[in-house]
């Protein structure tokens, strides 16, 4: 009997291991130190493809707009509105220009947490070990560029307020020939909005694939890979609402 009891003990962990291998997989350090390389082009496709959706879906709602116009007022126009082409250079431009951006942000969020964390004593995180994180974490956000390219093909409707940023801004342009007679926002409005246009499910995801990086990469304990990402995120957030802020600014100045 104490044979077989034996046997079966040594088993029992066997039986656990087989369906919980992926798991296992998830969370060792494997997919934190080369799950980059999949994350990496990825959001390249993602950024490509929803800004040839994005301007797609644009030039289909502005055609709609005038469309309406046109139905509504028989005879006020002398040719019925046709659909823009797809501006293929300025889309060109846009999407040289997001990859750009999403590189200096991932070296901008992985050099304050190696700063950060030098400063709180932990040298075990080299530079490259933080970008990678930073790139690993950034997941979240292609699930969300994916999710936002099938809804905006699906339905063929613009995204114009992202994330949470509808709650004190509305950006969705007014229908043509329909007047301007909108409110325009406050300062305040306009940077609560640029703050809110990211809070959303997978800005909670990505912070918690940050921490969890951290602590498999850089040896950190919870509570400081914790205070770590609280404390970047802070950062670069406010780093992000300078436009914002000075919006107002430097728009009463003339170049031209």
């Amino acid at each position: 009997m104490d044979v077989q009891a034996t046997a079966e003990a040594e088993l029992a962990p066997r039986r656990w291991r087989l369906p919980s291998m992926p798991i296992r997989i998830v969370a060792a350090g494997w997919i934190q130190r080369h799950g980059w390389w999949i994350v990496a082009p990825l959001a390249v496709v993602t950024i490509v493809v929803g800004s040839f959706v994005r301007s797609w879906t644009d030039c289909r709602y502005f055609y709609q707009a005038e469309m309406g116009v046109y139905l509504a007022n028989p005879g006020a126009f002398v040719r019925p509105p046709e659909q823009a082409a797809l501006p293929v250079p300025t889309v060109l431009i846009r999407i040289a220009g997001q990859v750009v951006n999403m590189l200096v942000t991932w070296v901008g969020w992985a050099g304050s947490t190696y700063l950060l964390a030098l400063l709180l004593g932990q040298t075990s995180l080299p530079l490259g070990t933080a970008i990678r994180v930073i790139a690993w974490s950034w997941l979240p956000f292609v699930v969300r560029g994916v999710a936002q390219c099938g809804y905006m093909w699906l339905t063929g409707d613009p995204i114009f307020n992202p994330g949470l940023s509808g709650l004190f801004v509305d950006n969705t342009p007014p229908a043509p020939g329909g007047g301007y007679h909108f409110l325009m926002p406050t300062q305040r409005q306009v940077i609560l909005a640029a703050l809110l246009s990211q809070v959303d499910v997978y800005l909670f995801w990505q912070l918690g694939l940050m921490v969890r990086g951290l602590q498999r990469s850089g040896g950190f304990t919870f509570r400081k890979a914790l205070t770590i990402t609280l404390v970047v995120v802070t950062v670069m957030a406010s780093l992000g609402l300078l436009p914002s802020i000075f919006q107002e600014t430097f728009s009463r100045f003339r170049f031209f």
